[in-house]
């Protein structure tokens, strides 16, 4: 956000300052600006106002004036597309009961953004209208029509939504019912079908009504007197269903009830449609077939019948519906029931009689249904039946040369019984000629020859002169010695392969398939099938296969497996074609898929519980092998194993057992790595008697209760085994109930007509070596009636529930709202969703979170409710909204990000973008700037984006960092860095390092002398390198108010302005030069200006400076030339500072400045007499005292060196030196002088002795010169690293070589001064 502002009767540039809050909202963009510059204010920082307000100062000080003028600006924030705060809202109070439209308004803080959303939720939101205007939100009630009749329970409360995009409001509305008498029914029509003579209703008939001030009585108008209403459930009966008829009443009743609450009252219309009785289900006998004896008794049957027999009876049913037949209790594996009522038996043969008990029921798919109890007696056929391994159908193919007495198949038979005497028989179908004509033969053409328990298949007639090309033999099996074993029979399809003949080619013959063919399931992949025959064979034929992706079939007609065939069906029907040239046949068969035998257990694991002691039996295991035969030895293995043994499957304890449990395993002797578990427990101690789990059982069923269903059941402490009986004191309550061996309770008739409490008496007993044990327990049974206790939800409720994100388990988030039943019906809640997350107590219907949700995972969930009286139970959908909470905290994806623009971007482009990471969508990310952040770029509060707010410029400024925060609704903040980096443009000429240049020279200044050194400079970093030139443009001379234009004056070379002429005759003026710098690649200039102030030695004054010389600065300089400036009127131009060395020692205050006074108005330097008369005239400041720059001391000129000697000691101290050195020099004399006394006298000694050797010696030759060893002379190097201790002469030049002193003496006189 940016405004503008102006500030008025200031022409001068401003420095601006903001005064405010801390942190501030606002900031300024850009501190300085020009007179005519509009301020700029940028948002910074939005959550920093206060109530959307925000006020500050403003100060603007004038540059040059320091004026200063301030301003209080306020500040606020606009609406936006923010939402405001849903007040809290009364209760709305319904004064019409939804049969008029009723209308309440609701203010809230602001306006509503106009693309805003608003929505009702919760039970009976269909009765709320929504709407806002402006800062308003209309809330309309939504009248009820008239043909629809709706039911509203007040108080309830719905939710009122406010959307905008992702920022959402909320706030609960809760409706209650204006406080008054008038009574009102719920429903003025109730609708219900009742069956005739039964009485069954399709649904249960409750009147309600509301709006009564005390309690609701309910009467009933009936001219049938056949019905009645429950005076407070308000509950519709009828009480003698037996003489209501269609005949005597047509097809309907109307009824008229009425409720009162004492005050008011208030009536409504129930239409009973009567409906044809239908007929029940009644198992009217069991039809005998095969021979099967069937006896009734009463409602059960009883039938004795062969194992053999293929259907045992037919259930004989009435109904004029279809019906289903089951058997609900009992060996449901061995029998089954068709759907024409056949009763069959499907285990295997027995070899003992078995009797078996079972349940059959009939019913039409609804409530109405029948059962039967039926007793099965098979008789066993008194020995093992007769078997086989071998295929029960399979092909073979002979030729037609074959002779007599050759075996074709052998057929393997088995019969476990040691007496079992096996006889065989074969039948001949009719054969087929390669035609496919039927060909009879007068003689059997094979037969059988037994082998004890083979039968071998033999060739017995002429094959080459019949015509049969294919036969279908039966070889049958029996056991003579064993009338009652049915046979076993097998069947070999013959195939007679002939040679060609030269008569005509026939058609093709295709070879029947087999019905079934059996493939051991898992068959590995390219298994033989079958082979397709043809007769006569021919070339050239095709063969294909169906389903091809199971199967393959080669040329020669050879069928196998094409995968693995384990996943497949039971059944799998194979479709096969040959086709010639000229035609095609077709053949189906089924391939039937069944287990390969492998040596196994009977079970996957036993478990046993023993009594103590040695020898005690555990348990009994069985086992088969590979070929389906028992297997007889078996081991222990284990730790445990030691305890127990084992002998033809039956396990003894072979120790006394002390432990409470032991694990060992049981595997066979052929095969060890086939094995079961077995789990053996110690039995506990005998109690002395027997505990019920619970002495009472309570137990509620409806009267329509299907017979031999579940009622309760009575179970004992430690499951020990105990009988049960049961008694009532009640007349025939015992026909309608039993109880098992296993404590179950069941019904065994009818309930109807049974309505009401049944008390009965539970004795379980046991007896053993100790005595009988018994315990007693009392079972009661309510009775109810079915349409009694149907459980329903309210109407238009339990749709939505609502849960926060992250609540806490066992947080409560609402309740199942369901009708009320009467106090006798079991009323049961419950949620079968899986994994739903919520839990459900079962009595009152109250809601709990079973674990955290998080929104950002899961949003919203369907549920399933379900409601359960009895075995009755209704089930409705719910859904579950998660609502999102401000948990995760707010974060940038990037900590500090670089970017890189070139400095001539235009202003408004996106450089960088900003991204907050928010996981919680409910919250909205607004970005900002924060303090001290650059005005040239802005950002966007949305979408965080970057942007160029004001032309970039390198040269001023290479790099940029902006400090960004991000802030959410929960407050919750996050930073993050964007360095911006400014890449060069070559959009600069070169530029002097000053834009404005002046030197003072004295009028005897020499030709050719250097004025002054420039420098320029490109500011484009590509151009660091390119070569610069330098020029003098022009110059004027400018004096007393006159000026001219001169030449030839000035020159640049290599950066130094020259002077070219005499400056004599331009002495008090000033010369104004142009200088202008060139790239010599880019042709690119610059400029400067240059003032050159040519003065007479008499225009110097001098001042000197407070200052000790290192303290002295360009800025002190020019601030006494500007307080001298202001002091005269004039111009003071600084041109040299001295530092005064008198004796060679600086001191403190040793600094003089030397300068010139030029006066603009007349453009000429003011001669030193004047100034000082000015000063003597005006009295100046005596710190401000100028002079003419004579002085007795030393003037070093640009020396900047201190001292830290004062001048006091420094003499002190050379006193003391100079006394030192004439007392030095005094002992030197001295020393001197005794020294050439003592030489002399020396010499005199020396001069006698040489002149008597002289004398009695020759003299001798003078020596050789004997040369000193070279050492190498001091070097450079050696002098800088003792610097410090070694004192050199600045005018020792030494020479490098080697050096020898030559000395010879003659002494020819006395005395040396004689020679």
């Amino acid at each position: 956000m940016f405004m503008e502002m102006e500030m008025e009767d200031l022409d001068e540039s401003l420095n601006l300052e903001l005064e405010g809050t801390n942190p501030s909202p606002i900031a300024i963009n850009g501190s300085i600006i020009d007179a005519d510059q509009p301020i700029k204010f940028v948002l910074v920082n939005k959550n920093a106002f206060e109530n959307g307000k925000s006020r500050v100062k403003l100060q603007a000080i004038g540059v040059i004036s320091g004026k200063v003028q301030e301003e209080t600006i306020q500040f606020e924030v606009e609406s936006s597309s923010d939402l405001p705060n849903i007040p809290e809202i009364p209760n709305f109070v319904v004064k019409s009961d939804f049969q008029d439209k009723e209308t309440a308004i609701v203010k809230v803080g602001s306006v509503i953004p106009l693309n805003s959303e608003i929505e009702v939720l919760g039970s009976y939101s269909e009765r709320v209208q929504a709407t806002f205007q402006e800062d308003n939100i209309i809330l309309d009630t939504v009248p009820c029509l008239q043909n629809q009749p709706c039911e509203v329970t007040f108080p309830f409360t719905v939710i009122l939504i406010l959307r905008n995009g992702e920022s959402h409001r909320e706030a609960l509305l809760t409706f209650e019912e204006e406080k008054k008498s008038s009574l009102k029914m719920t429903q003025k029509l109730y609708e219900t079908t009742i069956e005739e003579h039964t009485g069954e209703q399709d649904r249960l008939i409750k009147i309600t009504a509301k709006g009564g001030t005390s309690e609701v009585l309910y009467s009933l108008r009936d001219s049938s007197g056949l019905f009645s209403i429950h005076p407070k459930e308000g509950i519709l009966s009828i009480l003698h269903p037996e003489f209501l008829t269609i005949n005597s009443f047509g097809n309907s009743v109307n009824l008229t009830v009425m409720a009162t609450d004492g005050d008011s009252s208030a009536t409504a219309m129930i239409t009973v449609k009567i409906v044809p009785e239908v007929e029940k289900n009644v198992v009217s006998g069991l039809r005998r077939r095969f021979g099967a004896s069937v006896v009734r008794y009463g409602d059960s049957y009883e039938i004795s019948a062969e194992n053999t027999s293929p259907i045992l009876g037919n259930i004989a049913a009435k109904s004029p519906t279809p019906v289903v037949y089951r058997i609900t209790e009992g060996r449901e594996d061995l029998y089954k029931v068709d759907p024409n009522g056949d009763l069959k038996y499907t285990g295997k043969l027995l070899k003992e009689d078995r009797e078996d008990e079972i349940t059959v029921a009939v019913s039409t798919g609804g409530l109405k249904m029948a059962s039967t109890r039926v007793t099965v007696d098979l008789k066993g056929i008194g020995s093992e039946p007769v078997g086989t391994q071998e295929s029960l159908e399979k092909i073979e193919l002979i030729s037609s040369d074959e002779p007599r007495g050759v075996v074709v198949s052998s057929i393997q038979f088995t019969d476990p019984d040691e007496d079992a005497k096996l006889e065989y028989g074969i039948e001949e179908s009719s054969g087929t000629d390669e035609n496919g004509n039927t060909v009879a033969e007068a003689t059997p053409l094979f037969a059988i020859k037994p082998d004890g328990n083979t039968a071998h298949l033999v060739v017995s007639g002429d094959l080459k002169s019949s015509k049969i090309s294919s036969i279908l033999l039966k070889i049958t099996a029996r056991d003579s010695a064993h009338p009652r074993e049915p046979p076993v029979t097998v069947t070999r399809l013959i195939v007679v392969q002939r040679e060609k003949s030269d008569e005509p080619e026939l058609g093709l013959n295709l070879i029947p398939l087999p019905e079934t063919i059996i493939l051991p399931r898992g068959t590995p992949i390219n298994t033989f099938v079958y082979r397709i025959t043809v007769l006569p064979g021919k070339p050239g034929l095709r063969y294909t296969v169906e389903p091809a992706h199971l199967f393959t079939v080669s040329e020669n007609g050879d069928i196998r497996t094409a995968k693995d065939l384990s996943a497949e069906g039971e059944n799998l029907k194979i479709h096969v074609e040959v086709a010639s040239d000229t035609e095609s046949k077709g053949a189906e068969t089924t391939v039937i898929l069944k287990k390969s035998t492998v040596s196994h257990f009977a079970e996957p694991k036993y478990s046993a519980t023993v009594p103590r002691g040695v020898g005690q039996l555990v348990t009994v295991v069985s086992a088969v092998d590979e070929n389906g035969e028992p297997v007889k030895e078996f081991v222990l293995k284990g730790g445990h194993s030691k305890y127990f043994s084992i002998e033809g499957g039956t396990v003894r304890t072979k120790e006394e057992l002390e432990g409470k449990e032991y694990d060992l395993l049981v595997a066979l002797s052929s095969d060890p790595t086939v094995s079961v578990p077995l789990h053996v427990a110690l039995e506990k101690p005998r109690e002395p008697m027997i505990f019920l789990k619970e002495t009472q059982i309570f137990a509620t069923v409806f009267d329509n209760l299907p017979i031999g269903s579940f009622v309760g059941k009575v179970e004992v402490r430690d499951d020990e085994q105990v009988k049960f009986e049961m008694s009532s004191d009640e007349k025939g309550m015992m026909n309608l109930f039993s109880i098992g061996e296993d404590g179950t309770i069941r019904s065994v008739d009818w309930l109807a007509g049974h309505e009401g409490m049944h008390k009965f008496s539970v004795l379980a007993s046991t007896i053993d070596q100790a005595g009988v044990r018994s315990a007693n327990g009392t079972v009661i049974i309510y009775v109810i009636k079915s349409n009694e206790c149907a459980p329903r939800f309210k109407k238009d409720e339990n749709l939505i529930f609502y849960v926060r994100e992250n609540m806490p388990k066992d947080t409560v988030i609402g309740k199942v709202a369901a009708e009320v039943l009467p106090g006798k019906c079991d009323l049961q809640y419950s949620i079968p969703t899986a994994d739903s997350g919520l839990s459900i107590n079962p009595a009152n219907g109250e809601i709990k979170t079973s674990r955290e949700f998080d929104f950002e995972k899961v949003k919203s969930q369907l549920l399933t409710l379900k409601l359960e009286s009895g075995h009755q139970s209704v089930e409705m959908g719910a859904e579950l909204r998660i609502l999102d909470v401000d948990d995760h905290p707010l974060r940038f994806d990037l900590q500090e990000q670089m970017v890189e623009v070139p400095e001539d971007v235009a202003v408004g482009t996106v450089v960088a973008t900003v991204r907050a990471i928010e996981e919680d969508e409910s919250q909205e990310v607004i970005y900002h700037l924060k303090a001290g952040s650059p005005p040239e770029f802005s950002l966007d509060s949305k979408t965080g984006k970057i942007m160029v707010e004001q032309p970039l410029d390198r040269e001023t400024t290479d790099s940029y960092v902006i400090d960004i925060g991000a802030s959410n609704e929960g407050a919750e903040l996050a930073a993050t860095r964007v360095l911006v980096k400014v890449k060069d443009v070559n959009d600069n000429g070169p530029l002097f390092d000053r834009p404005q240049y002046y030197t003072v020279t004295p009028k005897d200044t020499v030709v050719g002398t250097e004025l002054l050194e420039l420098l320029a400079y490109d500011p484009d970093v590509m151009d660091k390198e390119k070569k610069l030139e330098y020029t003098v443009t022009g110059a004027s001379f400018e004096y007393r108010g006159m000026s001219r234009n001169v030449e030839d004056v000035f020159d640049v070379e290599s950066r130094k302005l020259i002077l070219r002429k005499s400056l004599i005759d331009y002495v008090g003026g000033v010369f104004n030069v142009q200088l202008q710098v060139r790239d010599t690649v880019d042709g690119t200039t610059g400029k400067a200006g240059l003032k050159v102030f040519v003065h007479d030695s008499s225009d110097l004054l001098s001042l000197e400076l407070p200052y000790s010389p290192s303290t002295v600065s360009q800025a002190v300089i020019r601030e006494f030339a500007d307080t001298l400036g202001n002091l005269t009127g004039l111009e003071a131009i600084p041109k040299t500072v001295l530092y005064k060395a008198p004796h060679g020692i600086m001191s403190t205050n040793s600094v003089d400045l030397q300068m010139i006074f030029f006066n603009k108005s007349l453009s000429e330097i003011v001669p030193a007499e004047r100034i000082l008369a000015v000063q003597e005239m005006r009295g100046l400041d005596k710190n401000l005292v100028l002079r003419k720059p004579s002085s007795p001391y030393i003037l070093q000129e640009n020396q900047r060196s201190d001292t830290i000697i004062q001048p006091e000691l420094f003499f002190i101290v050379l006193g003391f030196l100079v006394l030192l050195v004439i007392v030095l020099a005094l002992c030197g004399m001295m020393a001197c002088f005794a020294r050439s006394k003592f030489l002399r006298e020396k010499r005199i000694v020396e001069n006698e002795m040489a002149i008597k050797d002289a004398i009695q010696f020759p003299s001798n030759r003078s020596p050789a010169l004997v040369s000193f060893k070279h050492f190498a002379p001091p070097t450079a190097e050696m002098y800088r690293n003792h610097e410090e201790h070694m004192y050199r002469s600045p005018n020792l030049n030494e020479k490098v070589g080697s050096y020898a002193v030559q000395q010879a003496t003659i002494t020819v006189a006395e005395h040396e001064e004689k020679i």
